[in-house]
């Protein structure tokens, strides 16, 4: 993930795409796309997580 950010895939637009990522960083395309999606559901989760926790702090 610090490799997508740092190459530009997340931006918008992409300065990157996904088959060049894998290429620079030596992995399969496949791989790392499955990475990716499973770091971002991981991010994700702890958000949305954190968030509920902070609204029920607050009352909301």
């Amino acid at each position: 993930m610090q490799a997508a950010v740092e190459y530009g895939y997340y931006e918008t637009p992409r300065q990157i795409d996904l088959s060049e990522l894998a290429d620079r960083l030596d992995v399969p395309r496949s791989t790392l796309s499955y990475r990716l999606r499973r770091a971002e559901a991981t991010l994700a989760s702890t958000f949305v997580g954190e968030m509920e926790t902070i609204e029920l702090a607050a009352g909301l």
